[in-house]
């Protein structure tokens, strides 16, 4: 049947049609409830899933002709998917050999009250898919992960135009963001809590932020950026496009709390609590401003939850949770102890945030500049009551011993030594250059290596210096967790409601492209030993 002869009526009563397909979608839980009344719909649907995409063209006459579909495949082994795109083509196949289209033209004719009974083509295609996914995720060999992190359900929804999504937030998968967790702490679970109204006012707060970065001058915005990224950051739009790129943090805070964060999201103090109507309590000191604190660290935010960023009771570690979040920052201010901003309940004049404790604490004052994401779920023991035992009270003393910003340079050392203590300092000199360059240099042939002359400390030795705190954090976050088990906590359903509609019930993550993943993470964990090798070599070299 040609389009030019389909009357204005009936393509009418097509998209009613096509309107209750979608419905279904929606009723089996295939698609958001946001997606009910999307009018893009009425033409096709894209199904994205970490192994593969399917894509479904319906077209005006549709259901009357039935869809065509392209399949993308990304990690699904040659067998499986062959297996799929044949079933698929079977169903397109069936349809078109059913007497719809008979049976449309000839409705008028009919006795029948009844309408006519569509097979709904792009929902058995769906479904199919799902089963056949089903199927392939059942096989324990492809999920199950013997690097020691957590293995994930992998959500079976849609996420096709959900610009919301946590994966373009921030850029990593649940298993990523696991890896950032330090070894001493064990995940059991990752559970994803972020709601649709809160990433919106997340979205117009990142907006207004974009508005106030367009009244800073180019050479404000370029200093406030680290010297590393400026030299491919060339126009105005590339700077704050970076800026307002959201970073991925962490908040550590007790069980109990964690009912209202996944709610309403994070309170400023002085906000009142719409559960208890309670007014939100002011930290202590507030040392950076009274906003809302969090850290890039996930070790930080472990070991330092408590107020004022004071060390992590040694009574209430086994309640702790880790909310990771995206947190907006914009232009953030380097703030510190003495600036005495405790009171202070707005951003200095210039920035739109605060950072603080060498980077390792980010302060927003407004709620909707962080969002929460998950909530980290972790295995507590005794074993962990002497690590927190031992935390330093300040958390200074911390960061000094997990970044290298503290270290003054030999070169820039006032310390006299005698001429006994220089002598020892090169004998270490010379230890430490015999493990590096075990073999000389050029062919090996064994490892006997004669050293003519250690050199002073180069200046151009990055073992100092602004940026060296970023390299040393992100390495030693580069450990993951262990499998556990998932599914347990209870305020899942006070996140689940809004106005009284379900909104989002899933207690599973979903895990993107899980073999490149957890490549590249075997590569950075192989990056990290051989760290840890080098600093034990070299304090050896110095004992």
């Amino acid at each position: 049947m040609a389009l030019d002869i389909w009357s204005e009526e009936d393509l009418i009563e097509l998209e009613f049609v096509r309107a209750k397909e979608i419905d279904a979608f929606v009723d089996q839980a295939i698609l958001p409830e946001t997606q009910r009344y999307n009018s893009d719909l009425y033409n096709g649907f894209t199904f994205k899933y970490p192994e593969m995409i399917l894509e479904i063209t319906t077209g005006t006459q549709y259901p009357v002709e039935p869809p065509s579909f392209d399949v993308t495949n990304s990690t699904l082994p040659r067998e499986v998917i062959g297996g799929l795109r044949e079933e698929l083509r079977q169903i397109v196949l069936d349809d078109r050999k059913s007497s719809i289209l008979y049976e449309w033209n000839h409705r008028a004719e009919s006795d029948s009250l009844e309408p006519v009974a569509f097979p709904f083509t792009a929902l058995r295609l769906v479904t199919a898919t799902i089963s056949r996914l089903q199927g392939f995720r059942a096989e324990a060999k492809y999920w199950r992960n013997s690097d020691g992190l957590p293995s994930y359900a992998k959500s079976l929804t849609n996420d096709a135009g959900d610009q919301d999504s946590i994966f373009e937030l921030l850029g990593k998968t649940p298993e990523h963001i696991c890896a950032l967790v330090p070894s001493e702490f064990k995940v059991l679970h990752i559970e994803k809590v972020v709601r649709g109204d809160l990433t919106k006012d997340f979205q117009s707060q990142t907006l207004r932020i974009r508005h106030q970065l367009n009244n800073f001058s180019n050479s404000h915005l370029r200093k406030t950026i680290l010297f590393k990224d400026r030299s491919h950051l060339k126009s105005r739009e590339a700077m704050i496009e970076h800026l307002l790129q959201p970073h991925l943090t962490f908040h550590g805070t007790q069980r109990y709390v964690i009912p209202s964060i996944v709610r309403n999201g994070f309170l400023l103090p002085g906000d009142l609590n719409p559960l208890s109507n309670n007014e939100h309590g002011i930290r202590c000191g507030n040392t950076y401003g009274r906003g809302i604190y969090s850290s890039p660290s996930a070790h930080f935010a472990l070991s330092y939850s408590s107020n004022d960023a004071t060390a992590t009771d040694i009574s209430k570690y086994d309640g702790l949770k880790l909310i990771v979040c995206a947190t907006t920052m914009g232009v953030a201010a380097n703030v510190s102890r003495a600036d005495n901003f405790r009171g202070r309940d707005h951003p200095i004049e210039g920035a739109t945030s605060h950072v603080g404790y060498s980077n390792m604490e980010y302060i927003v004052f407004n709620r909707a500049q962080i969002l929460p994401c998950y909530v980290i779920h972790l295995d507590w023991g005794h074993a962990h009551e002497e690590y927190f035992r031992q935390l330093p009270a300040n958390p200074w003393a911390w960061v000094a011993k997990h970044t290298k910003s503290h270290r003054t340079h030999p070169k820039l050392s006032t310390e006299v030594l005698s001429p006994g203590d220089k002598q020892r300092l090169k004998e270490a000199r010379f230890a430490k250059a015999a493990k590096y360059l075990g073999y000389g240099f050029g062919p090996a042939s064994g490892a006997a290596m004669v050293i003519e002359e250690v050199g002073e400390v180069s200046e151009d030795e990055e073992d100092f210096g602004e940026f060296q705190r970023d390299r040393v954090v992100g390495n030693e976050n580069e450990n993951g967790g262990e499998d556990g088990e998932k599914g347990f906590w209870e305020w899942q359903e006070e996140g689940e409601v809004e106005d009284g509609e379900f909104v989002e019930g899933n207690e599973y993550t979903e895990a993107r492209k899980a073999n490149s993943l957890l490549d590249r993470i075997k590569h950075g964990e192989k990056l990290r030993r051989a760290e840890e090798a080098r600093q034990r070599l070299k304090a050896e070299a110095l004992s």
